[in-house]
């Protein structure tokens, strides 16, 4: 009985000694994944091509609905008036313009959770410095995450992610 259990405890020990192993190997390949990751961030960050825009938002009101959230919400870019090229558009005639109603923009952006957008407003401001001001205001509705998970308490969160949507050279 004593030279069974020795044995078993044997097989035991070499399973472990196994399983150590194949996890520092599967921590090694994370690692190497990661460093990968990382490197291509950095790289796309250190490019000299690249260009900054900045980026703002209000809500100025929501809305629950069956199709998920109702959002009166603004957008507002700040960009060299040189993006303008880069962006596929074409910079209007005058300094300041204002449209109502149409969907306009000059920045190519995306709300990627968005299923519907009314447009309210564009504007387009260059001052003297070079520097443009793009100002959209919108009615958009968003998905949006329930967790019932605790029933009958629900957990509803909002993500609201823009970026641009790739073209020209975006």
């Amino acid at each position: 009985e004593h030279e069974r259990i020795e044995a078993k405890l044997i097989k035991a020990e070499g399973a472990l000694v196994a399983l150590k192993a194949e996890v520092t190997a599967m921590r090694a390949n994370a690692c190497s994944d990661d460093n990968e990751q990382l490197q291509g961030i950095k790289q796309l960050l250190d490019n000299k091509e690249r260009v900054t825009v900045h980026h703002a938002f209000s809500l100025h009101n929501m809305t629950s609905s069956d199709n998920g959230m109702q959002l009166h919400l603004v957008l507002k870019f700040r960009y060299d008036v040189s993006c303008i090229a880069l962006f596929g558009a074409e910079k209007p005639e005058k300094d300041v313009e204002k449209k109502y109603g149409d969907a306009h923009r000059l920045f190519p952006y995306c709300i990627f959770n968005s299923v519907e957008e009314t447009p309210i407003s564009w504007t387009y401001q260059l001052n003297e410095s070079g520097e443009v001001n793009e100002r959209i205001e919108l009615f958009t509705t968003v998905t949006n995450v329930k967790y019932m998970r605790y029933y009958p308490f629900v957990l509803k969160l909002l993500n609201l992610k823009v970026g641009t949507d790739g073209t020209a050279k975006t």
